[in-house]
């Protein structure tokens, strides 16, 4: 329909126009605002729901509309029949924000934390039970976050303070006088150490990974993240974008062209 000149596409960089994302059952579409945008937009959703029999879920969508005044954004709102949402959002679990991802934004994480903690406390689990309970449930539920972007350092201090004291107290709240120092406690096991990796540690690994699919990969996405944060001579851009992913590809950029050749 884009090609069709049907729906107009909401940006344009370098000639690639992201039209959506598609996920297993949920889809994030871009597109202008223009009325006959949205309405050959609606006819599309329209003929889908009676090709195959789903319906599209009004209750769980959302509106995201910037660049028009505010009685502009109530006519597409009240066009799409969608109510309007704003920045910061979720988006399957991801955060949506302008500029870089602040302490108040992530702090959710710390509290699945204390909360995941709450059933354990008082069970007297043994070391070695913490220590498992540590590495595959605690230190793996900032994970799918820490793969788009930087994570504030005060956040990851606190994750990592409740992850220490549950180790060895099994209290969160409760500090224990220090028994080993927590960078060997973080060594692998053929160092000496208890193979937990640091939070710090694990952010910037995914985000060189996440970089690597940028650079590597030629799907629409990596294209749009190039062709916005690279200069005409292919190189990255240093200066400020009002972006959540950018500080983080920023911070691991000379790391990965100094691994890479």
């Amino acid at each position: 329909m884009i090609i069709e000149g049907l729906i107009q596409a909401m940006i344009n960089r370098n000639g690639c126009q992201p039209s959506h994302l598609m996920f297993a059952d949920d889809i994030f579409i871009f597109c202008n605002g223009h009325k006959k945008t949205l309405d050959n937009l609606m006819g599309l959703l329209m003929k889908y729901q009676t090709a195959s029999g789903q319906t599209v879920n009004r209750a769980k969508r959302k509106c995201f509309v910037g660049g028009v005044t505010e009685e502009r954004r109530l006519i597409i709102a009240e066009i799409l029949q969608i109510k309007l949402s704003e920045f910061p959002d979720k988006y399957l679990g991801t955060i949506l924000c302008h500029g870089r991802v602040k302490t108040t934004q992530v702090w959710g994480i710390v509290e699945m934390l204390q909360k995941q903690l709450a059933g354990w406390i008082g069970k007297l689990l043994a070391f070695s039970d913490r220590l498992i309970l540590v590495k595959h449930v605690l230190c793996s539920i900032p994970i799918y976050n820490m793969a788009v972007y930087k994570w504030p350092k005060s956040v990851i201090k606190e994750c990592e303070r409740i992850i220490r004291n549950f180790l060895w107290t099994g209290d969160p709240s409760v500090k224990k006088m220090i028994t080993v120092k927590w960078e060997e406690v973080n060594a692998p096991f053929a160092e000496g150490g208890l193979g937990i990796r640091r939070l710090e540690v694990v952010n910037k690994e995914l985000l060189l990974k996440f970089l690597w699919k940028i650079e590597t990969e030629d799907e629409e996405w990596t294209i749009f993240v190039k062709a916005k944060y690279k200069n005409k001579d292919g190189e990255w851009t240093t200066g400020y974008k009002k972006s959540f992913i950018w500080p983080g590809l920023k911070w691991v950029i000379s790391e990965l062209n100094e691994g890479s050749r």
